[in-house]
C-alpha cells in the first residue's frame, strides 16, 4: 500500500477535520493557486527546461533560425499574454482547469526533517498518510509526481526525453504547421501540453520534499460548485479552492518529532473516534528522528 503524506500544523489538521463526521466522513483540503506556493521558482523552473529541450531539439535538426518554434513560442509578449490568460481563468470556478492550477501538496517522504521543519510547526506537528491509490478514486483531483531539474535524476532524464520526443514530433508535422495556429498546437494539442510539464518540475533544491501534487479538477459533466476563497499567509492574500476528500482515504497520522508523542497519541484518538467509523484501519505512529527542535 503506497501512501502519501501531508505535513501540517495541529491548527491545520483541526480545520481540515471540523466538518468531519461518521454522517460526514470527508476531510476538507485547501487547494492552492499555483502561483502562490513557497518556490519562487514555480512555474518558471518548469518552462525553462521546456525552452532548454525545444532549443536543443532545434539545434539537432538544423532548423533555420527564421522557422524555429522556440522564436513564437518564446516571444516575451507571447507568453505574457499566455500567462494573463492562464491568471483569468484560474479566477472564474467553471474554467479551472483552463488556468494556474489549485494544487494540495504530497510528499512520498514519511519521515523527512525538512519537511518537518518546513511544513510541520518545527516538527510539533503532524503528517497524515493517504492512501495514494483511493485518492486516485476520487473525481475531483488529478495526481502527478513532481520531478526535479537535476541530470542526476533518472526521472528527470526520461521526462526531459520525453519532451524533447514531443518536440521532434511537432516539428515532423511541420508542413501542417502555420504561424497562426502554434499555441494552438502547443497548449491544446494532446500530443504537447507544456503546462502539463511546467507545473511538475521543480528547481532541484526542492528534491527532498519528494512531492506529488493533486491538482483540484471539477467533476466531469457536472457545473463547477468551486467557490475561490482566500487566505492570509505571511502577508499575502493567498487564493485556494476547498476539495473534499474521504476520510477513508487516511490510513495514517505520524507524529512530529518534536511532539509529546504518548499524549498526542491518546488526544488524536479521541478526537477520531466520532469522526471515523472503524478508528483501527487508521495507523498512529511516532517519529524516529531524534530531534529537539
Amino acid at each position: 500500500m503506497k501512501l502519501l503524506y501531508h505535513y501540517t500544523s495541529i491548527d491545520g489538521l483541526l480545520g481540515m477535520l471540523k466538518d468531519c463526521s461518521k454522517d460526514n466522513p470527508y476531510i476538507t483540503m485547501w487547494a492552492t493557486h499555483s502561483m502562490f506556493l513557497n518556490d519562487p521558482t514555480e512555474y518558471k523552473c518548469g518552462k525553462d527546461v521546456c525552452k532548454r529541450a525545444l532549443l536543443e531539439v532545434e539545434d539537432e535538426l538544423e532548423i533555420d533560425e527564421n522557422k524555429r518554434i522556440s522564436k513564437s513560442l518564446y516571444n516575451d509578449k507571447k507568453i505574457k499574454s499566455n500567462e494573463l490568460s492562464d491568471f483569468i481563468y484560474s479566477t472564474i470556478p467553471e474554467k479551472i482547469e483552463w488556468g494556474f492550477p489549485y494544487i494540495i501538496s504530497l510528499s512520498r517522504s514519511r519521515d523527512s526533517l525538512p519537511m518537518w521543519n518546513t511544513y510541520a510547526h518545527k516538527g510539533q506537528g503532524i503528517a497524515l498518510g493517504f492512501n495514494k491509490y483511493s485518492l486516485q478514486k476520487e473525481s475531483n483531483i488529478d495526481i502527478k509526481d513532481c520531478c526535479y531539474d537535476d541530470i542526476s535524476d533518472k526521472k528527470f532524464v526520461q521526462l526531459y526525453t520525453e519532451i524533447k520526443e514531443q518536440f521532434r514530433k511537432l516539428y515532423g508535422n511541420w508542413d501542417n504547421v502555420v504561424e497562426a495556429n502554434i499555441q494552438e498546437l502547443i497548449y491544446a494539442s494532446n500530443d504537447l501540453k507544456l503546462r502539463d510539464y511546467y507545473l511538475v518540475i521543480k528547481h532541484k533544491g526542492y528534491k527532498y520534499e519528494k512531492e506529488t501534487r493533486c491538482f483540484a479538477t471539477k467533476k466531469k459533466n457536472e457545473e463547477s460548485k468551486d467557490v475561490i476563497l482566500y487566505r492570509n499567509s505571511n502577508n499575502m492574500i493567498v487564493p485556494y479552492i476547498e476539495r473534499k476528500i474521504n476520510i477513508s482515504c487516511l490510513n495514517e497520522i505520524f507524529i512530529g518529532p518534536c511532539a509529546n508523542k504518548d499524549r498526542m497519541k491518546y488526544s488524536l484518538t479521541m478526537l477520531l473516534k466520532d469522526k471515523v467509523k472503524d478508528l483501527k484501519r487508521i495507523n498512529i505512529e511516532s517519529s524516529d528522528i531524534p530531534y529537539l527542535g
